[in-house]
């Protein structure tokens, strides 16, 4: 942990800024230790990892450069990330790309970090201040780029892959992610916790009847205090129950254990949960090799897997759905959306390519155009 002193209103105060911890930002002394372990988890887990990584990154630049981090100087701040924006280590697919500089979702992440630490320890950061909002509105201007969005995952293409997927405990278990995945249109750490029949350790419970499964999300990202329940019908999905409850069966998967979990090499089921961060190489590796088996170089059968990652599954659900004509709410009703233009999105796109002018006889340039 790292105490700071700071001025308030005058008076030399110490606080305690940050634990990393679990990535924590914790609140001041004053809080009892229930009061701050409440004040801590009031924060995502995923949000206190990222918050705490640029956390570390703007103290050490403090540090480097003889700044003070808590309370910081809004100028120091903007200054930094300009440097950031220009500078900054670039990595995944923008280096491919040849992006120089970090995203600005990256500068938006930083700067709420230091706002977080700020309002942690009763400090007030303005982080609407001219010059950090002239910087971050050049930095949108100068710095545009095409956002890179997964390649929906849709359900005939999903299809092919799981059906092409073996006997192997670890094709039984990647069948079973995928059709969880698609079938419920949960993110990545939705679906590595989730435990079987009742919550164990894990964020929501997966369960089932003779008429349905259902998936109950306790803690999840659009949480208001209430779960978040998605059921899909036995009838209409026989494909991902059967690969669900197949793999439930053969992983012995007790109450309250959890669903997805680590196969080591030689085929072992261990009881370890599945890690988050693996899913996206698992969709990859299953797409590429369906290509593959279609007679796609394997060069260009990776690449092409290269653009599904682990969020495909969610977006191939949607932009199938929508593709169907299912309405904004039935889609909502699964996903969980709070916002209904991120689902109207994906039902403009099916919109735009179904009601396209072009597909009118005589408008598109094909050989059927009069001239």
């Amino acid at each position: 942990m790292i105490i700071a002193t700071y001025r308030l209103n005058g008076e030399a105060m110490n606080s305690i800024v940050v634990t990393y911890n679990n990535g924590q930002v914790a609140p001041h002394a004053g809080l009892s230790e229930s009061a701050r372990a409440f004040a801590a988890a009031s924060l995502a887990e995923n949000t206190r990892r990222a918050y705490a990584a640029q956390w570390r990154l703007w103290t050490a630049h403090c540090q480097a450069n003889g700044l003070t981090a808590l309370p910081a100087d809004t100028t120091a701040v903007a200054n930094w990330i300009a440097q950031r924006a220009t500078e900054g280590d670039v990595g995944g697919k923008r280096r491919k790309a040849g992006a120089r500089g970090q995203a600005i979702a990256t500068l938006r992440t930083a700067l709420a970090a230091i706002g977080a630490a700020h309002q942690a320890n009763g400090i007030v950061l303005d982080t609407g201040a001219a010059e950090l909002r002239m910087v971050l509105k050049g930095i949108r201007r100068e710095k545009t780029e095409k956002i890179a969005k997964a390649a929906p995952l849709r359900a005939g293409l999903l299809m092919e892959v799981i059906a092409a997927l073996g006997d192997t405990p670890l094709e039984v278990r990647d069948a079973a992610l995928l059709s969880l995945g698609y079938a419920f249109a949960r993110r990545r750490s939705e679906l590595a916790g989730l435990d079987l029949d009742r919550l164990g350790d894990g964020d929501g419970v997966l369960s089932s009847d003779a008429h349905a499964l259902t998936v109950t999300l306790i803690r999840h990202k659009t949480q208001a205090g209430e779960p978040l329940v998605s059921t899909v019908p036995r009838d209409g999905s026989e494909t991902a129950v059967k690969a669900i409850e197949r793999w439930v069966a053969l992983a012995a998967v007790k109450s309250g254990e959890p669903v997805l979990r680590r196969v080591l090499k030689g085929g072992k089921i261990t009881t370890e949960r599945l890690h988050p961060q693996s899913v996206t190489g698992i969709i990859q590796r299953r797409v590429a090799e369906h290509f593959m088996r279609k007679g796609v170089p394997a060069a260009v059968a990776q690449r092409e897997a290269e653009l599904y990652s682990g969020h495909s599954l969610r977006h191939g659900f949607c932009t199938t759905a929508a593709e169907a004509g299912a309405s904004v709410q039935a889609i909502m009703s699964v996903t969980g959306h709070k916002s209904v233009p991120i689902v109207m999105g994906y039902t403009a796109a099916a919109d735009r390519a179904r009601i396209s002018p072009h597909r009118i006889k005589g408008v598109g340039l094909t050989s059927a155009a009069k001239l």
